[in-house]
């Protein structure tokens, strides 16, 4: 390779004597190789232990700034436990969320609306009942009428016939259209 250096990793497993023998009593030499013990002991074991724990202190201190907001904005709040929960709301905080309900409920359930509404099913309900009793009445003012009719058209024949028949010098014979039996 050229203009680069090759670097060769080799993995060394020395006994304590073997490593005195090795160092030849060179204290600097000793010094920098347990730094790099430790560095490397610290990168594989101590890496994961130190991120838990900056990741749990990070979460107790995000925990400690949105309680403090919430108490600052609407009230205390204490949670003890997975059902002991307690909140004692800020007088301003209360009157608004009270406030707000009842604005929700006079506008939803307005005495006007509700007025307005039943007027409109009455007047819906009374053209309903004002069309069936017009049908009603219509069709038993045609009953009577083509009853009528036939009536007269009968009358009318039984007279013609009648008058044909005294024309012929028989006597005529009188029939009450109103009673059947009476003939």
């Amino acid at each position: 390779m050229v203009g680069k250096e090759h670097v060769e990793v080799l993995k060394l497993s020395l006994t304590r004597p073997a490593l005195e023998h090795l160092l030849g009593g060179d204290t600097e030499l000793e010094i920098d190789l347990r730094e790099q013990v430790a560095r490397s002991f610290a990168g594989k074991h101590l890496a994961k232990l130190i991120d838990d724990e900056i990741r749990r202190l990070l979460a107790l201190k995000a925990n400690s700034i949105a309680t403090q907001a919430v108490s600052d904005q609407i009230g205390e709040m204490k949670v003890q436990g997975y059902r002991n929960a307690h909140a004692a709301l800020r007088p301003a905080f209360k009157d608004a969320i009270v406030d707000a309900v009842c604005a929700a409920a006079d506008e939803y359930y307005s005495i006007e609306k509700i007025r307005k509404f039943v007027d409109e099913q009455c007047d819906r309900l009374k053209a309903r009942i004002e069309c069936t009793i017009e049908r009603t009445v219509n069709r038993a003012i045609t009953e009577k009428k083509i009853e009528e009719m036939v009536e007269a058209r009968v009358l009318q024949r039984l007279t013609m016939a009648a008058s044909l028949g005294a024309q012929d010098g028989k006597p005529l014979r009188v029939v009450d259209l109103k009673d059947p039996e009476a003939t």
